[in-house]
């Protein structure tokens, strides 16, 4: 199927897996994953559920008496 003595299919191999190597570097170097968190924390909350909400009653001590 592949000839390995094609020296053309290698360049593309070659060209191919350092293209795909470069991608992934700026995806996973510390700077990306420093940006990502810093955008899902400070990102806006959305919640996507369809059910209801529920909200609890609690009894909770004022702030005042410590």
């Amino acid at each position: 199927m592949f000839e390995l003595v094609n020296p053309v299919l290698w360049l593309l191999a070659l060209v191919l897996v350092a293209s795909l190597f470069l991608l992934l570097r700026g995806y996973f170097s510390p700077k990306a994953r420093e940006r990502r968190r810093r955008q899902r924390s400070h990102g806006r909350v959305v919640s996507k559920a369809t059910r209801p909400m529920v909200s609890l009653a609690v009894k909770t001590k004022p702030n005042g008496d410590h």
